[in-house]
């Protein structure tokens, strides 16, 4: 019988009815299987890891970290979930009064089984802009018609441009896009 989010219980640290795909980055046959069980109802991510921030030189810091949150709807888009999180950062060089700013990260992942549909080794991209990051937005750069050899995707969190790999993976299989025209129907008809 069909579920709804609400039916199913989360119980990440138990033997819940979802599965824990955190560990499990690349697509495989198993994990697939144990989200597709009759006993499961699907799959979860745990967000903490590292993520690399960038010091006054430029240099890349990778810091460990736990809360990351999604506070922006995500994105199903060709059988695939994008969505933005926000990972608070404290910097201890800086005073305690000094507002947080914090670092976001860009999720691609596999309706299926959660799998990372761009790369076998992550399921993120650390994001350039920082603070609280809005929607993934998909823009269609060219007219209606899909037979057009200059129409391509491009990828945005907010004014910051998507690599183009995670761009092309999401967008990989998809024929094109159709317009749609409409007009609201007059109220006297």
């Amino acid at each position: 019988s069909p579920k709804t989010f609400k039916d199913i219980p989360f119980e990440p640290s138990g033997n819940g009815a979802l599965v824990d795909v955190t560990e499990h980055v690349k697509s495989n046959a198993e994990t697939t299987q144990a989200v597709l069980s009759d006993d499961r109802g699907g799959w979860f991510i745990k967000l903490n890891g590292d993520i690399t921030t960038y010091d006054a030189n430029g240099n890349p810091v990778v810091d460990t970290y736990e809360g990351e949150k999604v506070i922006a709807e995500p994105r199903i888009l060709f059988g695939r979930v994008v969505f933005t999180s926000y990972v608070p950062t404290i910097d201890t060089t800086k005073l305690q009064c000094s507002p947080v700013i914090g670092s976001a990260k860009l999720y691609g992942v596999e309706v299926l089984d959660g799998s990372s549909f761009f790369d076998d080794n992550t399921r993120t991209i650390d994001l350039v802009s920082e603070g609280l990051p809005p929607i993934f937005q998909l823009l269609y750069t060219s007219g209606a018609n899909a037979s057009d050899d200059d129409a391509a995707f491009i990828g945005l969190v907010g004014n910051e441009v998507i690599d183009d790999a995670f761009t092309e993976a999401l967008t990989t299989g998809y024929d094109g896009v159709i317009r749609v025209n409409w007009r609201k129907k007059p109220d006297d008809e």
